[in-house]
């Protein structure tokens, strides 16, 4: 079990937080995580993870937060700023994350991806639920969503706004939605 606590982490050549491993729950609560050249944070097979209060900004090559075969997954009040993906997920990136996420009063403003999703992107995860989150003004390389879901369980939208995401090319620049659960 990791907690980590009004810390302030900048500047490191790869991740600026990584845990790896354990089925605990970890809690990163009023951080400032900035200008890490790998990403933000990183979360591999980590069983659950809280996230409440913290600033991930300008983070890049690996984008914001990355949860990678993690367990529930819960983040509210976040700020997710400027932060840039080589691939998918500019502000957060859930992959094979099995449990429910909840994403609750985050905002995502300014993430680019060179792939998809921009903002948020879901691949093979369990149920989410996200409300009154502001993701607005991301980027997507690729055109497809800068909401994406691909793969995902049932997933419910509640009073967020979704406005000013962009698209280099593609058709989508919202929320796009292949192979998932009832939405």
């Amino acid at each position: 079990r990791i907690n980590i606590t009004n810390c302030e982490v900048w500047d490191h050549p790869q991740r600026g937080i990584y845990i790896s491993g354990g089925p605990g729950s970890n809690k990163l609560i009023n951080n400032n995580i900035h200008d890490n050249r790998g990403g933000g944070i990183y979360f591999g097979s980590a069983g659950s993870n809280i996230l409440i209060g913290n600033t991930i900004t300008a983070n890049t090559s690996g984008g914001g937060i990355y949860f990678e075969s993690s367990g529930s997954n819960t983040l509210s009040g976040n700020t997710i700023t400027n932060n840039t993906a080589s691939g998918n997920g500019g502000g957060i990136y859930f992959e094979y994350s099995s449990g429910v996420n909840t994403l609750a009063g985050n905002t995502l403003s300014g993430n680019t991806s060179n792939g998809s999703g921009g903002g948020i992107y879901f691949y093979y995860s369990g149920g989410t639920t996200l409300t009154r989150n502001v993701v607005q003004s991301n980027l997507s390389g690729n055109g497809l969503g800068v909401v994406y879901l691909d793969l995902s369980g049932e997933t419910t939208f509640s009073q967020n706004t979704i406005t000013d995401n962009y698209i280099n090319t593609g058709t989508t620049g919202g929320i796009y939605v292949t192979n998932s659960e009832r939405v």
